[in-house]
């Protein structure tokens, strides 16, 4: 008997790429779970709106109905704060939620937790604390709960920052990283082991997302830091993390997502499907 996977939300990129990713095996029904009418209406052969949207009060109870109605056995979530959500409330919602260890949810979501808590790493950017510790431009500023390329920009000048800090309070101002960005997406076993690793560029990035990105051969540097990345936290599953080369030639983090990333598409036509992992 195939099991039912209910995809939320179902239109996002990410959500699209778990739809592609599952839709042909034989083992499951997949179900897309939207709050908004959207594109996933024209893509998923089984297509729910209607949800509330996940930070109200009546999502948790109104979700139970839902996966009641559709006898939906697992959800796959397909955005960082839905995915927050759903791991923050695993014990209370009827179908078995497709995330990795809270802790680690909670680590990741924020760029801020995640540089302390790697702080004593090599590969962590300099992190300016506030806008009278930095003493040379360019920096970088991004939000410290966010996702894609939003709020993220180069700042060149005290007084640039100062603007910066009065539009959003909560950002993260860090050294201004020149040079090539990359992605590694990971697969990591219920026992801890990284059982996938692989290393791929961003030539051409839309709305945070890499639309035109090829796999490159995985280096040792790279490979230090994704075993590093999954000896520190737990996951459970698929995730993947950015980096991006410093003045001097040197692969920082980014960030950190315990989730399928848009662009793993490109894995999957080469051999590894993570979502059906």
């Amino acid at each position: 008997m195939k099991k039912r996977v209910a995809i939320f939300p179902a239109g996002t990129e990410i959500g699209l790429e778990i739809n592609r990713a599952l839709k042909y095996s034989t083992h499951i029904e997949v179900y897309g779970f939207t709050s908004i009418k959207d594109h996933s209406g024209y893509v998923y052969a089984n297509y729910v709106e209607g949800l509330p949207f996940y930070s109200e009060d009546i999502f948790v109870d109104r979700l139970n109905k839902y996966i009641e109605k559709y006898n939906i056995d697992f959800i796959f979530p397909a955005h960082d704060d839905v995915q927050l959500c759903l791991t923050e409330n695993v014990d209370n919602i009827k179908a078995t939620i497709i995330t990795t260890d809270l802790n680690t949810v909670r680590i990741c979501r924020s760029k801020i937790e995640t540089y302390r808590f790697f702080s004593s790493e090599g590969f962590v950017p300099t992190i300016y604390e506030n806008k009278e510790s930095v003493e040379t431009f360019p920096v970088f500023i991004k939000p410290d709960v966010g996702q894609g390329t939003h709020g993220a920009k180069i700042i060149k000048s005290m007084h640039e920052l100062q603007n910066a800090f009065y539009e959003n309070p909560n950002i993260v101002v860090c050294e201004y990283l020149p040079g090539e960005e990359s992605t590694v997406d990971c697969f990591t076993d219920f026992n801890r082991a990284l059982r996938a690793c692989k290393l791929r560029n961003r030539k051409r990035i839309k709305t945070g997302i890499s639309v035109n990105s090829e796999i490159l051969p995985m280096n040792n540097t790279v490979m230090k830091i994704a075993q590093t990345i999954n000896r520190r936290l737990k996951f459970n599953g698929v995730w993947f993390f950015q980096l991006k080369k410093s003045r001097n030639d040197e692969y920082k983090l980014l960030e950190i997502a315990p989730r399928v990333a848009g662009t793993m598409g490109l894995s999957r036509n080469a051999g590894i499907n993570y979502p059906l992992l």
